[in-house]
């Protein structure tokens, strides 16, 4: 039988209908079970219905179990749906383990025996790491030359970043040259990174720690760290720059820099891994003034990227392809070209693309047609801007 949800609930209706709440809980389960065991992320539709026939029989302790599978489930990297954690919350204070309390931020529902906030609860802290690299270039033979990360801790509940934990930097002698374009944006010389190297233990116990990953840009940064260290590759991974609709939101750009100065963050030193790190995490903590909410809140909402990368075009990239990428890079400013694409995007919703407001704010308010189209004008347009500069 498929246990896909779509396929499971109209006889979950029929059964809830007939009054036979037990085979529905059953089959509920089988589908819980199903996705989880074929590491697959369920939506939270079999866990919501479930916890409403158990609230109904009134056996509150199994609903709260239920609700929190929901929340530690091992392959789910998401947020924790909104109408789960509320659920969650009644399902405590009806199981007698959890209690109102008035607090200076308002009245907060707290669990009795860890005596926190449920949102805060140890059993729902997740670890995120933010990286942050520095290359010799962009080719596909170029290397990692600063590598940087901050691990920090978030509620897999609210969202909310607990606290900062860890950070490391290290610099790296690569075995190529540094090219022109990447000295003038990161301003590492050569003469900087003699004999240096990174801390591989280090990285990899940061990498292997972590539940999630997060970059601004995360699949520039992950396609090199993964290069040196494959354990990047296992873990899910948000993107700051494209995770989160920020020209909708009303900012010219989406680029690192232009954000942290919009918001009025200390930008520390603008490329260069730690600082950017750092100013990556203070990104995630700052209030949206649009939902009164930190951002990080609507960057884990989100799913996580795809772990696909097209190494095999990369790797039969000419180098004399590289050299044009890069020439091209170099001669326009990364945020003013992110920003003409934000504009066509917007262009082409305006042509005709429906608007949904639960749609996912990573991609937009795009269909999948419109986003083949925007990706296609995308790519013609910067083919015939490479084929004029190597002409």
């Amino acid at each position: 039988m498929n246990y896909h949800s779509h396929e499971v609930m109209p006889r979950v209706k029929e059964l809830k209908q007939a009054g036979e709440l037990e085979d529905a809980l059953t089959l509920l389960g089988a589908s819980m079970n199903y996705h989880e065991n074929n590491r697959e992320e369920p939506s939270s539709w079999p866990y919501s219905e479930a916890a409403i026939v158990l609230r109904k029989l009134k056996r509150y302790s199994e609903e709260v179990a239920l609700l929190e599978r929901a929340v530690l489930r091992k392959y789910a990297a998401r947020l924790t749906d909104k109408n789960i954690a509320k659920r969650l919350a009644k399902a405590y204070v009806l199981a007698g383990i959890a209690e109102k309390r008035k607090t200076a931020e308002g009245e907060l529902i707290y669990h009795v025996v860890d005596d926190v906030p449920i949102a805060l609860r140890p059993a729902f802290i997740r670890h995120g790491l933010v990286v942050d690299v520095e290359t010799t270039g962009l080719a596909t033979e170029d290397q990692i030359i600063e590598l940087a990360m901050v691990s920090f801790r978030f509620s897999a509940v609210s969202g909310h970043i607990v606290a900062v934990e860890d950070s490391y930097t290290g610099l790296r002698e690569p075995s190529v040259p540094i090219s022109s374009g990447a000295a003038q944006t990161h301003g590492i010389k050569e003469s900087q990174l003699v004999g240096e190297k990174l801390d591989a233990e280090t990285v990899n116990g940061m990498i292997e720690r972590s539940d999630v990953m997060v970059a601004h840009n995360a699949s520039f940064d992950r396609r090199f760290i993964a290069t040196e260290f494959p354990g990047v590759a296992k873990k899910p991974r948000f993107c700051t720059m494209n995770g989160i609709p920020w020209r909708h939101k009303g900012y010219e750009s989406k680029g690192l820099q232009s954000l942290l100065e919009d918001l009025h963050i200390e930008p520390g030193q603008a490329h260069r891994g730690l600082s950017d790190a750092t100013a990556v995490v203070s990104l995630l903590r700052h209030q949206d003034p649009e939902t009164a909410e930190p951002f990080s809140v609507q960057l884990f909402r989100g799913d996580p990227l795809q772990n696909t990368e097209n190494t095999k075009r990369r790797a039969q990239r000419s180098k004399r392809e590289d050299k044009i990428i890069e020439e091209v890079v170099v001669e326009i400013n990364t945020d003013v070209l992110v920003d003409k694409l934000d504009e066509l995007n917007d262009r082409l919703d305006a042509m005709g693309a429906p608007h949904d407001e639960n749609a996912d704010p990573r991609v937009g308010q795009k269909t999948s047609g419109t986003r083949c189209f925007t990706l296609l004008v995308v790519l013609l347009s910067l083919l015939t801007y490479l084929l004029i500069l190597s002409n």
